[in-house]
């Protein structure tokens, strides 16, 4: 969820930046909030509370917050996990996978399969491609 918030963030407004901290300072307390109850906390309207939803991908609020308690039951179980043992080669190869996972989820998550499409299209239609440092 922090990926995808931070992700939109530049092309949020003002005051969809400021619903965007309240949810990265404090996630754990938005997800029992009302719209209402969020946008008195952060300053800002119910329906800008509703835009930044919409920006950064959710249907509507309860979309958003469905998916902003998942993501905190991931945290919970990566929390859970870091207490391994360092010597123990398992957990910390099985630390690693399930982070990578975490993270190739919520890239999917952002993933525009049109515009990945289109992307593709180009680079297959390219006489070559040059790749710069």
């Amino acid at each position: 969820m922090n990926d995808r918030i931070n992700t939109y963030y530049p092309s949020l407004t003002k005051s969809e930046q400021k619903v965007a901290l309240c949810v990265l300072k404090h996630p754990v307390d938005i997800i029992y909030f009302s719209v209402t109850e969020l946008a008195d906390f952060a300053g800002t309207g119910e329906t800008t509370v509703m835009r930044f939803c919409r920006k950064i991908g959710f249907k509507g609020y309860q979309d958003f917050r469905l998916s902003l308690a998942q993501s905190q039951t991931y945290r919970k179980t990566d929390i859970a996990e870091e207490n391994f043992d360092m010597d123990n080669e398992h957990d910390i190869t099985r630390t690693v996978y399930h982070n990578m996972l975490d993270i190739l989820h919520s890239s999917m998550g952002l993933l525009d399969h049109s515009e990945l499409g289109r992307a593709i299209a180009c680079l297959d239609q390219a006489g070559y491609v040059q790749f710069l440092e």
